[in-house]
């Protein structure tokens, strides 16, 4: 499996599905239903895949988690939550009045040998759940699975 696309490293279609794939595995042994959106870096859909019980405003919510991400340069929706919370409260409700901003856990960057490839959003699970699905999901294309380590 060819990780990212030649030229610019944007993630091959090919590991935009193993990482949906391996992320919906990951839901399924832990019994949640979740939905798993996967974008390029600038916030284009690339994969999306739906457990068939998940809810339907989980679509919406994984693209939106995924598109956050990728909008603040692959930095993750509670990385994002905590920049702009600590910017006063006319930066916060402006930021959060944009279109598609979603500012809890659950939307993180896809880095592949130190550079961020495409953002990966989850909805279905509390905020640890997700980030445990997510983790399954980098490591099953040997993409750095640190991210959110901070949040649990």
């Amino acid at each position: 499996m060819r990780i990212t696309e030649d030229g610019p490293k944007i993630l091959s279609a090919e590991a935009a599905w193993t990482l949906c794939k391996a992320t919906i595995d990951k839901a399924n042994e832990l019994g949640l239903n979740m939905v798993v959106a996967v974008c390029d870096t600038g916030g284009n859909l690339l994969a999306l895949l739906r457990s068939p019980r998940a809810f339907l405003v989980s679509i919406g919510v994984a693209q939106d988690k995924a598109y956050t991400c990728a909008q603040f340069a692959c930095m993750s929706t509670d990385k994002v939550n905590e920049m702009i919370t600590g910017s006063g409260e006319t930066v916060r409700l402006g930021v959060m009045m944009r279109p598609r901003m979603v500012t809890f856990g659950g939307g993180v960057p896809v880095i592949v040998d130190g550079a961020a490839v495409a953002a990966l959003g989850v909805s279905g699970g509390s905020e640890a759940d997700d980030l445990t699905c997510v983790r399954a999901g980098l490591a099953a294309i040997g993409a750095d699975t640190s991210v959110g380590a901070e949040t649990e």
